[in-house]
Formats: C-alpha cells, structure tokens, sequence
C-alpha cells in the first residue's frame, strides 16, 4: 500500500512539475535555455542517485550474505565448545 502511495505522489508530483514547467516555458521564451539546462542537470543528477542506490544495495547485500555465513560458522562453533565443556564439566564431576 506505501508504494502505491509513494508512487501516486511521485506521478502527480512530475505532472505537476511538468504543467508549471511548460506555463514557464511559453511564458518565458527567453529562459529557456536555463529551463533546458535546469530540467538536464537535473535528469543528470536523478540518474546518479539510482546509479548509487543501486551500488549501495549490492555492497549491502554481498555484507549481509558474508555476515550471514559468518553468524552460521559461529553457531556451530558455539554448539561445539558448549558440547566440549559439558564434557569437560562431566569429567570434573566424577573426578571429584
């Protein structure tokens, strides 16, 4: 349900920007060619930001996948030295 939210925001959000946007682009014909660099950089810098959310999200993942493995090894690492010291607690005992 929040993404359907978020992406109906985002739909009315560009629509709205892209009305307002074209009021000002035959309103003011000469800006724009800051309206044409302005609505560039901007396409420029969104698609960095995917470009690194997408960076992001696979280092994370490949960490979380070697924390994964490494939390399996000490698992087994603790079952053992739990084993190894009941036997050792037991060995005391009837040594005593």
């Amino acid at each position: 349900m929040q993404s359907a939210m978020k992406s109906f925001r985002t739909l009315a959000t560009g629509l709205a920007v892209a009305i307002v946007g074209l009021f000002f682009w035959n309103g003011a014909p000469d800006l724009r060619p800051i309206f044409a660099w302005t609505i560039l950089a901007a396409i420029c810098c969104y698609v960095l930001v995917l470009a690194a959310q997408g960076i992001i999200r696979r280092l994370l993942t490949d960490e979380l996948y070697k924390l994964d493995a490494t939390t399996d090894k000490l698992e087994i690492l603790d079952r053992k030295l739990t084993v190894l010291l009941k036997h050792a607690l037991m060995q005391r005992q009837q040594q005593q």
